[in-house]
């Protein structure tokens, strides 16, 4: 049979390789380096998430169509400045557009609607009349102040008019009411120049009542060259955006943070590139440890790790060859492949160590371990290779590329077992024998016996952990989002997470293109779904009830703007100046003190003031400090006063004096109205996202964005997972027929694999973890990857004719060996930073940990009850 010139083949290999371990050697090698080259050369990663998912479907049309109606919301990154000062989050805002703008080269499109010149000056019209009405009244209250301070913008006419507002202090109530807040600014700005700060003074705060939220958020959209055909393709936007914020001077309290689409996913490609080196890394040590106290032999360790390094290169090589690309998934292999190389290598060293002890094989020990493992070896590669390669008939195109390229490295991984080993064997000489020993340390019973002793009492325990289990695995969910394949601790998903908190943006809304004459009643009628919260049009871009809000602004103006336009009449500062005020403010200071009929906060409040003044005039650059006091507290007075006179006596205004940046956002170039809609539910729970997503379709059908596109994407990954799974049972289960030729002995094998798999769901789900686009694989990998343990076991046990013998042999060890440096490797790529990897890696090194108890307990009391005539593969 076919099983059977596979073994004798790989007999014949490794025998040639023993006995001409230099030719075997030089081939070997040589044939590597140019392999490695040729990786090393065409190596690249197809970062576009985009690719990882077939998608010729309606969802993905409307979807195209959208973002070719509306470019500039696609492939975007958000630049989100923060803060707990508006003025200052404004200024630093228009600050880092600017410096962006200037970057020709790489940033294509800047959108700062916030620092826009026609939105600024009508930023008055977008507060309710309430809120309006409240800003105007802290205006008249603050008429004098303005009037001095327009009249002299500078730290003497500061300074006078705090001298003045404490002079004029009531014998009763003390200070006057609407001096305190000034006098608090003015006692933190020269606390923090004594400090070596700026001691900005944020006047817009305090005039729109900005200080009393508490952070403040402005976003900068920005566009730019992106180019697929690099390792990192956002790498040039990414540096751009960096390189601007570096070159802007932030204040202190300001952060500036990156998210959105192309951060996102240029930290998922460093995540997975990065994750791979670190789970490489810890995968080797691990295996390393496993084999020198496992194996316990020098010669099985270098022989292993040759094998390790050339199928690394073979691998890569072969990749770039049948798929010509790496994606965040099927780089995993790279990792992967070391638990699964060494799973063939740790089974065929120690049966050639098992050789060396007997005598009718000690002559020959590498074709005689060929001999006995190479068929069970090779079908193992065959069910591992289906496992891999269920995905390729999906859909799902990055578990496809994945399971080509693996599938590859597994018959990589069998070549290199029978000619890399024997060859290292020849040149370096053999290991030590293998005794097999009859008895575990400390037992009193051989292993099989206590097996069967015990046998109904571990057939009762898993009929009750199976029930249980399936209760469990029942809850199981399917996460459907991208960002769950993305490391939660970035700074994109944290700043992400923090702008959905607080409601500055989100992008779990669905998009609507409507014709004008439609655009209105069908946002009406979206209004009234159940599953619907809010539904934004293009006219909500232009505030309501401007003729009364201009009404109100029209008394402002009446009322300031004598005063506004009495700016900066006063001769400039000298530091005398600055020094002769703050000398006239302290001693005004020390006149209300003295008196001592002050309220004890307001003492306080003059007595923190004029602690820092006299830290400021006693340091030996008082005129250098005294100087920045005035710019940080003063210097943008002139400017600010400028503004409110031009918000004021802002006219009202209509969409299409809105900015061009922001109508082609609205509306499209062939007049369709951009209808935003958002959700009433957490669409997170897929239940919730499902109602609004059909909800939303039966109104308006071609309704998209990114739920619709997760909506999709999570059909067609469960669609896949379905038929992967089916596939995999199925052809494995016909495999194991027919090379074991037995229904029966196929069935035993199969079992643990079942209750592995229906275990591990059973525990993911109690550790919280839900299936994703990534670990979805896990379940049809299960079962091409745990079969090997459960053949190896059917082959000895026939070979050997009975259990206790099957226990003795070297066979459970090799599984438990192999099993232990497989989950090795997995639990190395659980600590990967790109959380696809790492939910792979911990989901099977869970599932492994299940086959290992199932498979080494379960297996070998089935075979001895119910296994069929075990001496059919018993060498002659």
């Amino acid at each position: 049979m076919a099983g059977d010139v596979v073994s004798r083949s790989l007999t014949r290999l490794a025998s040639l390789c023993a006995r001409r371990p230099r030719s075997a050697m030089a081939i070997l090698v040589a044939s590597s380096i140019v392999v490695a080259i040729f990786a090393a050369a065409t190596f690249r990663i197809d970062s576009d998430t985009e690719n990882l998912i077939r998608q010729d479907t309606d969802w993905r049309r409307d979807f195209d169509a959208f973002q070719a109606a509306l470019p500039m919301l696609v492939d975007t990154a958000l630049v989100v400045v923060s803060g707990s000062s508006f003025e200052a989050v404004d200024r630093s805002a228009a600050d880092l557009a600017a410096a962006l703008r200037r970057d020709e080269d790489v940033i294509t499109a800047v959108f700062a609607p916030a620092s826009d010149p026609l939105l600024r000056d009508r930023l008055l019209y977008y507060l309710s009349p309430d809120e309006l009405d409240d800003v105007i009244t802290e205006l008249a209250m603050a008429q004098p102040a303005m009037a001095r301070l327009a009249a002299d913008p500078s730290l003497r006419g500061l300074f006078g008019l705090l001298s003045a507002g404490i002079g004029a202090r009531d014998p009763d109530s003390g200070l006057p009411a609407t001096l305190l807040p000034l006098l608090e600014d003015v006692s933190a700005s020269a606390a923090d120049v004594a400090d070596g700060g700026r001691g900005s003074l944020r006047w817009m705060d305090r005039m729109l009542g900005a200080d009393a939220v508490g952070i403040h958020y402005a976003i900068i959209t920005v566009r730019g060259e992106i180019d697929f055909e690099a390792s990192l393709p956002y790498g040039p936007i990414m540096n751009s955006l960096r390189t601007a914020i570096e070159s802007t001077d932030l204040p202190p309290d300001v952060r500036v943070r990156l998210t959105g689409e192309v951060p996102l996913a240029h930290e998922e490609v460093e995540a997975a590139t990065d994750g791979i080196g670190l789970a490489g890394t810890l995968a080797l040590i691990l295996l390393a440890a496993v084999l020198v106290f496992g194996v316990r032999s020098g010669r099985v360790v270098l022989a292993t790790f040759a094998m390790l390094a050339m199928g690394f290169a073979w691998t890569i090589g072969w990749g770039m060859l049948a798929v010509g690309q790496f994606t965040t998934l099927s780089i995993i292999f790279l990792v992967m492949f070391f638990g699964l190389g060494v799973d063939f290598a740790i089974h065929y060293a120690l049966r050639v160590q098992e050789a060396l002890a007997r005598p009718d094989e000690q002559a020959a020990p590498e074709a005689a371990a060929a001999n006995h493992v190479g068929g069970a070896i090779a079908l193992c590669t065959l069910t591992s290779s289906i496992g891999f390669l269920a995905y390729l008939a999906t859909d799902y195109r990055g578990l496809a590329e994945l399971g080509a390229i693996s599938a590859g490295g597994m018959v990589i991984a069998l070549l290199l077992t029978f000619t890399v080993i024997p060859a290292c064997f020849g040149l370096f000489g053999r290991p030590r024998a293998l005794a097999v020993a009859g008895r575990i340390a400390g037992s009193a019973s051989p292993p099989g016996s206590r097996l069967t002793s015990n046998a109904r009492w571990v057939f009762a325990a898993t009929a009750v952990f199976a029930l249980l289990a399936a209760w469990q695995a029942s809850h199981m969910r399917f996460d459907y989002s991208v960002l769950a394949l993305r490391n939660p601790d970035a700074e994109s998903m944290v700043t992400l997470a923090e702008l959905k908190s607080a409601g500055e943006f989100t992008d779990y809304s669905l998009s609507v293109l409507a014709r004008p004459e439609e655009a209105d009643d069908l946002a009406e009628r979206l209004r009234r779904l159940p599953s619907v919260a809010l539904v934004q049009t293009p006219d909500d871009a232009v505030p309501e009830e401007q003729e009364t809000k201009r009404f109100l602004l029209d008394d402002a103006l009446a009322m300031l703007g004598p005063t506004l336009q009495e700016t900066d009449q006063a001769q400039p500062t000298t530091d005398d100046d600055r020094l002769d005020s703050s000398q006239a403010l302290r001693a005004a200071i020390t006149t209300a003190l003295t008196e001592g009929r002050l309220p004890p906060a307001q003492q306080s409040l003059l007595q923190n003031l004029d602690d820092r003044l006299g830290a400021i005039l006693e340091a030996p650059d008082r005129r250098e400090l005294l100087s920045r006091l005035e710019t940080g507290t003063t210097g943008t007075l002139p400017e600010l006063m400028d503004w409110l006179q031009r918000a004021l006596g802002a006219a009202p205004f209509d969409f299409d004096e809105l900015p061009a940046g922001l109508r082609e956002r609205l509306i499209t170039h062939d007049g369709r109205h951009h209808l935003v809609v958002l959700p009433a539910d957490d669409i997170s729970e897929v239940h919730a996202l499902n109602r609004f997503i059909e909800e939303v379709r039966d109104v308006a059908p071609h309704a998209t964005g990114r739920p619709v596109a997760e909506w999709g994407v999570g059909r067609i990954v469960v669609d896949a997972f379905a038929q992967a799974l089916v596939t995999a049972l199925l052809l494995i289960f016909l495999v194991l027929v027919v090379t074991l030729r037995s229904l029966r002995d196929a069935l035993l094998v199969l079992t643990p694999l079942l209750l592995a798999a229906l275990f591990t769901v059973a525990s993911a789900q109690w550790l919280g973890m839900s299936f994703n686009m990534a670990n979805i694989l896990v379940l049809p990998l299960l079962f091409g990857l745990g079969v090997d343990n459960g053949v190896h076991l059917v082959k000895r046990y026939r070979s050997e004719g009975e259990l206790t013998s099957l226990m003795r042999s070297s066979t459970p060890r090799a599984v438990l060996l192999s099993s232990l440096t497989t989950a090795g490797t997995f639990a190395a790529l659980s600590l990967s930073p790109h959380q696809g990897t790492a939910s792979i890696g911990m989901l099977l090194t869970i599932a492994i940990g299940w086959l290992l108890l199932t498979t080494l307990v379960l297996l070998p009391l089935l075979l001895e009850r119910f296994a069929s005539a075990p001496a059919s593969d018993r060498p002659g």
